[in-house]
Order: C-alpha cells, then structure tokens, then sequence
C-alpha cells in the first residue's frame, strides 16, 4: 500500500510541475491571467492552497485506484495490459474533451494538434470516443481479469470506469421532464443572448430565432436601441425601465454601495404577485450575484478574486482539465462556468428546464446565453460548422479580445472571427429549438410570453469599427439589437411589427402593461398601446452612452478622438470589505463618466458626442444612407442637428448628477 501512496504521489507532483513549467498565457481584461491571479493569492493564500489540493485530488484518486489493482495483480504481464488499458482509456477520454471544447486547451496545443481537431472535427463526434475509451479498455481488461487473482478488484474496477463514461454519455442526452403538465398561468421567459445583432436575425444562421420572428403571435419590434452597450448597465435597463446614468450602475464594475441596493423593476412587482423568479446564466451572467433585483434563485456564475484565481489554477493543469471540466465533477469546480470556453448552450438549456421542474406556481425566468460574447468560444460541432476547412491562421476555436486594438489582421482571419461568431450564435440556436420544443410538448407554450433580446451588438471588422462593443457609438451593429415579443394565446396584438424607433428602458414598462402593472420610477415607455391599439407612433429618442475603454493605447479611431484615462488593470481595485468583489476605483468615476462619448437617435438620424483633448464634436449621421456613421451630416441637415443637440444637452443635464456641460464639454460636477 506505501509503494502504491508513493508511486501514485510521484507521478501526480511530477506531472503537475510540468505542466506549470509549460503554462499557457490566457488573457483577462489586457493582463496575462495567470500573473494577474498569481500576484493577489497573497491575500487569498488558503483559498489558492485549498483549490490546489483539489485539483490534484482529482488526479490522484483515480490514479491511485488504478495503481492500486495494477500493484495487486502478479502478473507482469496483466500488469503491463492494465497499464496500456488505463492509459489508452485516459487519452480517449481526454481526446473526447478537446473535441468537445478545444478553445480550452488551445493555449496548450501545437498549432498542428489545433489543425489537426479543426479538420477532423466535422466526422468526430465526441461521444464516438466515449464509445472507444470503453471498447479499448474492455478489450484489454479482459485478459488482465482472466489472469488476475483479484479479479473483484478487477472487475469493480471494469464496472466503476463504464459507470462513469456511461454516465458522462447520458448527462450529455439528458433532458428532464417537467412533473405537471397542465400548467395555464401567464409565465414569462425573458431570453437575452449576449452580442446578438440585429442584421443575424437570419433564417440561415439561426432559423429558430427566425421562425418565432415569423409566428403570428409574436411582435418585431425593428429599431431597438442598446442604452450602454456592456453586460451590466444593459440588464439593469431591461429589468428596472430606467437609465444606467439613473441607477448609478454604469459600467461592468460597480462598488459595493451600488452593488447593494435594491432595484425595482419587473422581477420584483411579478415577484409581489405571487411569481416565482429566476434567472439562468453562463460566464456573461456573472453580474445578476452582484445587484439585487428581485430574483428567488440565480443560478449563474459569480465574478469575484476567488473564483477568478479558482480558475486560474484550474486552467493551469491541461491534463487533468477533461476531470475538472466533466460534467459528473463540475459541481466541485462551479468556477469553470466563469470560463468563457466552458460555454454551452444545451448545458443552458437544461439547467432552466430544471429549474422551471422546482416552479410551483406562474414563474418569470431570465435566461442569459453568454456563447455569442467574445471570444465565441463555441463547443462542438460549432465552432467548425462555418469555418473554412482551409484556415491556418491563429483562431481555430477563439478569438480573444485585442483590447488595445492595436493588430491588423488579414481577410482569412476576420473572416474566421466571423465564423466563429456564426457558429456560437448557431449553437444557442440549436439550444433554444429544444427549449422551444420542451415548452410545446409541456403545453407551456401557449400560455407563455416570450422575449428574446440581447445586451448589446457586436462589431466584426466592418469598415475601421474594429472587434468588440460599448467603446464607440458609431455604427448600426452595436447599438441596434433585435426584440421578439411573443403574447400568449389569450393575447392578441393589433401590430406585428413596430417601427418606431425603442429602448431598452421600454421592455420593463411594456412588460408591466401587459401584465396590468405599473413601474413607479421607470423612464422607459409603456409601448403595449402601441401593440395592441393604434396611436400615432410616438417620437421617441434613444440615448446611448459608451462604457469603460479597456486600454489606452491603440490605432483603432476612438482611441485617437478620446480623453485618457489610466487602462482597466489601473482603474480597478478589490473592495476593502473582503468579498473578492473587483470594482472599479471610486476616483476614476467622474472621470471616466466625464470621458463617455454619448449619442441620440431618434428616427433616421443618429447625433454622437465625443470628447476630445482638441476640442467636443456633435455630429450628425443618416443612418439609412450611412449605416457605419462615416459622413458628418450636421451642415446639411442643420435644423435637425440644433434641435438633436438641444435635446442632447437637456437629457443629460437630467441623466446626470455629476455632470455639466461647460464650453460643449460634459464636466464633472
């Protein structure tokens, strides 16, 4: 038993130490992760230690249990076809999890490996290597189990292994059932899909999404506008009905006396009525555990210190990572749902319908896929599904953001990155159809208001727009986001579509008008009469603002047309309460308030504020004529432009406490 302990310790150090001999470099907000985590687990020790332990706990008991039969077994011979077996069934195993999520291992493989799972990828199916791992093991356990002494050992040995790939493989096709099925209260799914765009609401990349925009109940609302074009101050806006500036939450990384309050919208007056609530995420959900909103249960990640360095030692162990990242062992490591290249869908979705099995009565869920947000990290078949079979350029499976935007890239590449991108919104798609399905076949569907949105677009390249979202205003790619409103039988709308231009600020109020409530400190617009009557279509202005620069160096415009600041591993900080929460330093709020490029749209017309060291520019842009805002308009269309300014100006001055204009410039105050 000694020889076995030690053996079976030797071999996980040794393996351990050389995988953090070769770590990859991962990256996280423009600095390398791991000196990122490495250099604040002085102030986390016990934590850090503890997810070491673990991490190669995970290794060691197998390896020990495996050493452990081999030891017992006398024949060199059956000593040497357990080894084979062992190590055959671990290579399949772990070969089956690369394929599965490449992008996770992608630092860690040669760029011919990367090729390699890249081409193959269409004709391997993950699961078939499951199937392998089995076969092999089996054909070789066999003779080790006719020629052992032991072989109960043996054999629970056989038995625990199957146990455990047959389970991986039914956790892959599960899907829960619902206990009741005759439920016929007015539920609500709020569906946003982080970086979806307006212009991909096509029949061709995602057809379901396509097919609800075409089903009679629903309503398309064609010119909706993002408020803040980040995670954070989005979400706020659609579940409270009033304007970032308004709530105090403005950009991704807000304090503890933000994070702390209590924000009334649709999720606390359903909730009042009796509704049970619920949000659902992945990676990008890690802001609903950071403000409070009204929900029973959130089941996403947490952005904090400890998860961030959890993951961090995580990642830095490639071998062991098929363990960690398995579905039967995830439950010991939740930080990996913070990975972005852990993202699926199908996970997604069936974690919602299980929560919706623990709803006793009508329910409100917000469900968040995070897959489409950079770096598009798509599992498989995805991430191939559109790719070109001939790429050899750097992004196989991901596309980490340039924060600077400092590189050129070549045409293959951006084309890549836009498959990529095509294939993650593809793969919440294919998620969503059984959503969908799963909501008919329970007869939820009928009695169920659907709303699907998302937080923000997505610049890929267009014209010098660059890769990314929430650091400009220009264009229709960030700021125009799609908006399905599916009604429930019992509700039938006058309109199908509404062109006038909306906000995010109107969701909530709309949802509480159909509902017959009120939202007492929305902004936003109650738009049901617009849905269900026949107004005249009101003039409603859109304001946009931008969100925290990441770098402050770079070639892309806007870091040419802006005023500095220190880049985002300067500005943030961990809160001096001990949560791990990371915000951003109370300094640089104003500042970074008084920086924002701000804009208002209203009809065809787009007018964008941008400060500059040399001087504020207002100008003025056609959007139908000039969809990526190249061509200032403001001479031309000089009425529009003063009153569009006006307007501008008076918004501000009643959005933002902190701020006045002085000499055309928004200052703090």
């Amino acid at each position: 038993m000694v020889k076995v302990l030690l053996w079976s310790v030797f071999l996980t150090l040794f393996l351990s130490v050389m995988q953090i001999i070769g770590l990859g470099q991962s990256n996280f907000l423009g600095v390398d992760s791991n000196s990122f985590a490495f250099e604040i687990l002085r102030y986390y020790p016990l934590i850090a230690v503890g997810e070491l332990v673990k991490v190669l706990s995970v290794f060691f008991l197998p390896l020990f249990f495996v050493t452990f039969i081999i030891f017992s077994i006398k024949s060199l011979r059956a000593r040497f076809l357990l080894s084979i077996a062992a190590f055959c069934a671990y290579a399949f195993f772990s070969l089956a999890s690369v394929f599965k999520y490449p992008a996770l291992y992608q630092e860690f493989l040669s760029v011919k490996f990367q090729r390699n799972i890249f081409e193959l990828s269409p004709s391997v199916n993950p699961l078939y290597l499951d199937w392998a791992t089995a076969f092999l093991g089996g054909t070789l356990l066999i003779p080790v189990l006719l020629a052992s002494r032991h072989r109960r050992r043996a054999l629970f040995g056989i038995i625990l292994a199957s146990c455990f790939l047959l389970g991986r493989q039914a956790w892959e096709r599960y899907v829960p059932t619902m206990s009741t099925t005759d439920r016929v209260q007015k539920n609500v799914i709020l569906i946003g899909i982080d970086s979806l765009r307006s212009d991909h609401l096509r029949k061709d990349l995602i057809p379901n999404l396509f097919q609800l925009s075409q089903d009679l109940s629903t309503v398309v609302f064609k010119d909706h506008i993002v408020g803040i074009p980040r995670t954070f101050p989005s979400w706020m806006e659609i579940l409270e009905g009033r304007y970032s500036a308004e709530t105090g939450i403005r950009h991704m990384f807000p304090g503890l006396l933000q994070q702390r309050g209590f924000y009334p919208g649709i999720v606390s007056e359903l909730k009042a009525k009796g509704y049970d609530t619920a949000v659902v995420s992945d990676f990008a959900g890690d802001i609903f555990p950071r403000f409070n909103a009204g929900f029973d249960k959130i089941d996403t990640p947490n952005f904090s210190i400890q998860s961030l360095t959890k993951m961090t030692i995580d990642q830095a162990f490639p071998l062991f990572l098929p363990l960690i990242s398995s579905k039967l062992l995830l439950s010991f490591f939740p930080e990996m749902k913070e990975n972005p290249c852990f993202s699926d869908p199908v996970d997604l979705v069936r974690q919602a319908i299980q929560r919706m099995n623990q709803f006793e009565g009508p329910f409100f869920l917000s469900l968040f896929f995070s897959n489409a947000h950079f770096p598009y990290a798509a599992p498989w078949p995805w991430y191939s599904r559109y790719s070109d079979r001939n790429y050899e350029g750097p992004f196989f499976f991901k596309k980490d953001p340039d924060l600077a935007q400092s590189h050129s890239l070549s045409d293959p590449d951006i084309a890549q990155i836009r498959h990529l991108y095509a294939g993650s919104l593809s793969a919440i798609d294919d998620a969503l159809k059984k959503l969908f399905q799963y909501l008919t076949d329970r007869k939820l569907w009928a009695h169920t208001t659907l709303v699907v949105t998302a937080d923000h677009g997505e610049d890929l390249f267009e014209f010098d727009l660059v890769q990314g979202h929430g650091e400009h205003l220009r264009g229709e790619n960030v700021l125009k986001v799609p908006l399905l409103l599916k009604l429930s039988e019992n509700v039938k709308a006058q309109h199908k579509a509404i062109e006038f231009t909306t906000r995010m600020i109107d969701v909530a109020p709309t949802l509480a008008g159909i509902f017959g409530l009120r939202l007492s400190k929305a902004s936003g617009l109650d738009l049901s009469p617009w849905i269900f009557g026949s107004p005249a279509a009101p003039e409603i202005s859109a304001y946009s603002e931008t969100e925290i620069w990441f770098s402050r160096t770079g070639n892309a415009f806007f870091q040419k047309e802006r005023l500095d600041y220190p880049s985002i591993a300067s500005l943030l900080t961990l809160d001096p309460g001990g949560t791990g929460s990371i915000v951003l330093n109370s300094r640089y709020e104003r500042v970074i308030n008084a920086a924002k490029h701000r804009s208002l749209t209203k009809g065809r017309f787009k007018l964008i504020y941008t400060p500059t060291p040399e001087g504020a520019f207002f100008r003025l842009y056609d959007r139908n004529k000039d969809p990526f805002n190249k061509t200032d308009i403001s001479q031309q269309e000089a009425a529009t432009f003063s009153s569009m300014k006006s307007d501008l100006l008076k918004l501000v001055a009643a959005l933002d406490s902190d701020a006045k204009f002085y000499d055309n410039y928004v200052v703090p105050w």
